[in-house]
């Protein structure tokens, strides 16, 4: 049995930004809040630079902006997607942090010449890219439970470049079951990933 269903811990992104609007003090929203986003703020910082022990501190800081500017927020399904404001807060908090930090100035010139205003190309192709790749990772790891072991194993053989028979040798497999286990999980995959992307956008 799937072990995500049911009781789904991702809301719909209206119904989850709705929640911690309303009432922003609620321990359980921001946990599904911590869950669906904090890994994505997380590899947008770590890509723009910063290292792992800097990215920590600044999405603790993205965290508490995101509680102080929630409620400006406004989900327009035709305009701008959440995960592009989300990237905004992101980038803005990593740039003050930068310029509060004397150190960077010798470690990291780049960073500290980096503007808060991006514009809004610029802006979706920084995000997009992270964003699929993102969503691609998270729905694999929410669809693994609804494959036996083997299955998974052999999805994953062969999107590393290995080829069918000698996945279908190692794993006891026919060629026409590898073949016919990519497909089954890329189907599941693509359906998971359409769902997250309209639930997180």
């Amino acid at each position: 049995m799937n072990k995500h269903s049911g009781n789904d811990p991702y809301k719909t992104r209206e119904s989850l930004i709705e929640r911690i609007q309303n009432d922003n003090t609620t321990a359980s929203s921001w946990e599904d809040f911590s869950d669906a986003y904090r890994r994505f703020i997380y590899i947008a910082l770590r890509n723009n630079g910063l290292n792992h022990h800097d990215c920590e501190e600044v999405v603790q800081r993205v965290m508490i902006k995101v509680w102080e500017k929630i409620a400006r927020f406004k989900y327009n399904p035709g305009r701008g997607k959440f995960r592009y404001w989300l990237y905004r807060v992101s980038r803005n908090e990593m740039i003050d942090f930068v310029r509060a930090q004397q150190a960077y100035e010798k470690r990291n010139a780049a960073l500290l010449e980096l503007s808060p205003e991006i514009e809004e190309s610029e802006l979706r192709k920084a995000v997009d890219g992270e964003w699929r790749n993102y969503i691609a990772n998270m729905a694999l790891e929410r669809i693994k439970g609804e494959f036996k072991a083997h299955t998974i194993e052999s999805f994953l053989m062969h999107s590393k470049g290995v080829a069918p028979d000698e996945i279908a040798k190692k794993l006891g497999m026919t060629v026409n079951s590898v073949y016919l286990s990519k497909r089954r999980i890329l189907d599941r995959l693509k359906e998971e990933v359409r769902r997250l992307e309209h639930e997180l956008g």
